[in-house]
């Protein structure tokens, strides 16, 4: 319930999902590949910390998966590139 009315408090202090959707020019079918999206696209940069944080606080549960699931895409990208190694021999 905490958890709940913090992600409502955040969404709302934001301008609520409609604000949110019309303001966004992508759209993710899991949380997972948005931890990878924000990772790739602003890591390193001076905004990575706060555009992670307020993705926190609109969705709590990348909180305890977002480096879950960065690691796993690092993983997988490296298996891909084993194998078109492997191809190219």
């Amino acid at each position: 319930m905490k958890r709940k009315s913090k992600e409502t408090g955040a969404v709302l202090a934001i301008g609520g999902w409609d604000y949110i959707k019309s303001n966004t020019a992508a759209s993710f079918n899991k949380l997972q590949d948005y931890s990878v999206y924000l990772h790739s696209q602003y890591n390193g940069t001076p905004d990575y910390e706060q555009a992670l944080a307020a993705a926190m606080a609109i969705y709590p549960k990348l909180a305890t998966s977002h480096q879950k699931s960065v690691d796993r895409a690092y993983k997988d990208a490296r298996k891909r590139a084993k194998k078109l190694r492997k191809q190219k021999k």
